[in-house]
């Protein structure tokens, strides 16, 4: 099944104090999180069955509130803190490895990760990111995207930004 790959929603702005790591969602971004659970709710096939984030708050409060919506019973897996080194090929393998299996799996990734697991995993520059009729143009917050695994790495199957559905052609 495939694997949906999510940014978090709109969040507070960084502080000293709390860096970007620690940054909340805003109401609106509560709220965005909803419209887009209540979308993914009529476009995957199946219930989900699980949900991932990186240890970023906005990234776990936006995954909380997808799960919240489409699947109470699952509790959010925060996955190991970031090391920068080889966060993305590790990244990278784990969706890849989730988008083969038989399970609806939403993982919520932050920037630069986003991005860059999609620039590994479908093999796409980033040039091709701002330009593709398959994705939005620009990664917003929220935007979702869906990846099934292929032989030659993932196929996008739709990107979201916000209720617009792009499916891939």
């Amino acid at each position: 099944m495939p694997c949906q790959l999510m940014l978090p929603c709109e969040s507070e702005r960084a502080t000293v104090a709390g860096g970007d790591l620690l940054r909340a969602l805003t109401p609106g971004g509560r709220s965005h999180a909803l419209a887009i659970a209540g979308e993914l709710s009529r476009i995957l096939l199946g219930p989900l069955h699980r949900v991932l984030s990186l240890p970023v708050v906005r990234a776990i409060e936006t995954a909380q509130v997808v799960a919240c919506e489409l699947a109470p019973e699952i509790s959010v897996e925060v996955l190991s803190p970031r090391r920068p080194e080889s966060s993305v090929a590790e990244l990278g393998a784990l969706v890849r490895e989730l988008s083969e299996a038989d399970a609806n799996v939403l993982v919520v990734l932050p920037q630069p990760e986003l991005p860059s697991v999609l620039h590994r995993l479908a093999r796409l520059s980033f040039d091709t990111l701002r330009s593709a009729d398959t994705l939005p143009l620009t990664l917003a917050p929220g935007t979702v995207v869906s990846l099934r695994s292929a032989a030659s790495g993932c196929d996008v199957l739709f990107s979201m930004n916000g209720a617009r559905v792009v499916p891939s052609h």
